[in-house]
């Protein structure tokens, strides 16, 4: 199987617990596509980065690493079917988003470094804030 194109690299290469990164295939990719169509996988596959750089002690086993992506992207789906089937909009001011909306919030930065920074969010995570609103891909 061949690896992931579609994502900037590093965004999704996932430390496992013995140190090696995981990186989802294409396949895998395909699937979740087809399976989760109400989420951004780029976004969440970000997260996932993340939470395995911060969690260290609860990191997976290479064997254990598509299971763990596999039950987090179906939970966000299931989160988000849930909501469309309510009527209820997710909320795009950074309020509603919490913390994470907040250290990626570019209103604070220097007109002349504002490209940059957009550009660099959506490259790494696929979203940024400006001035109380969310912007994605």
């Amino acid at each position: 199987m061949e690896k992931l194109s579609k994502l900037p690299n590093g965004v999704c290469e996932m430390i496992t617990k013995c140190g090696s990164d995981w990186q989802p295939t294409q396949e895998m990719m395909e699937g979740w596509a087809k399976t989760c169509p109400d989420i951004n996988l780029q976004v969440h596959l970000g997260r996932m980065t993340m939470w395995c750089q911060a969690n260290q002690a609860k990191r997976k086993t290479m064997g254990g690493m598509f299971k763990f992506a596999n039950t987090w992207l179906n939970g966000e789906q299931d989160k988000a079917a849930r909501a469309k089937a309510s009527g209820h909009k997710k909320k795009n001011s950074i309020r509603a988003q919490g913390i994470d909306a907040k250290l990626r919030d570019i209103t604070w930065v220097p007109d002349e470094s504002k490209l940059m920074m957009r550009s660099f969010y959506l490259q790494k995570i696929g979203f940024y804030h400006y001035d109380g609103k969310f912007y994605e891909q």
